[in-house]
């Protein structure tokens, strides 16, 4: 009699299971054709919320860190003398920072928004690179996730080179898959 009743419960169990699991596969499944079928509003969507609340948390003033002031003023002194400058940290963000010196001058804002930019850009180059290699809905939570990070987002207003260099190594990826 006690083994009936163990047997009864341990089915009564296997059903609760394979129906909560074949219920839980059914809203993946739902959130993923939705995601499909959405996914070119969804995507500028993401950029956009991103956008807003970098826009929101914008901090111009140089910041706390100290490599703020260094990659400005490395990139300031290479637009003044390429050739005969040699700086502290890593050449080539310098570099870079330098053309924007040499045509808007000295400005906080333009090379700010260069971090801005590419923090942008690196959700847009992610979703190209993913878009046919994993599922729509973990794409697009990914990209949210991002998108809205309060590290990436305080990235986004500095000009440090971890959006510059977020944004560089995933550019050739697409053309290569």
């Amino acid at each position: 009699m006690k083994k009936n009743k163990e047997v009864v419960a341990k089915k009564s169990n296997t059903k609760t299971a394979n129906k909560s699991s074949s219920e839980t596969i059914l809203v993946i499944e739902k959130l993923n054709k939705f995601c499909d079928k959405n996914f070119k509003i969804l995507v500028p969507i993401i950029i956009l919320v991103s956008a807003i609340f970098t826009f929101l948390l914008y901090d111009l003033k140089i910041s706390e860190a100290h490599d703020d002031a260094l990659y400005i003023e490395s990139a300031y002194k290479f637009s003044q003398n390429f050739w005969g400058y040699y700086t502290a940290n890593a050449p080539f963000y310098p570099i870079f920072l330098s053309f924007f010196i040499d045509v808007f001058g000295l400005n906080i804002v333009v090379l700010k928004l260069t971090s801005t930019f590419f923090g942008l850009l690196h959700l847009i180059v992610f979703y190209y690179f993913f878009k046919d290699r994993v599922s729509a809905f973990v794409l697009l939570c990914i990209l949210f996730f991002t998108g809205i990070s309060s590290y990436f987002l305080y990235y986004n207003s500095m000009t440090f080179t971890e959006q510059f260099f977020l944004f560089l190594p995933v550019t050739p990826y697409p053309g290569f898959f």
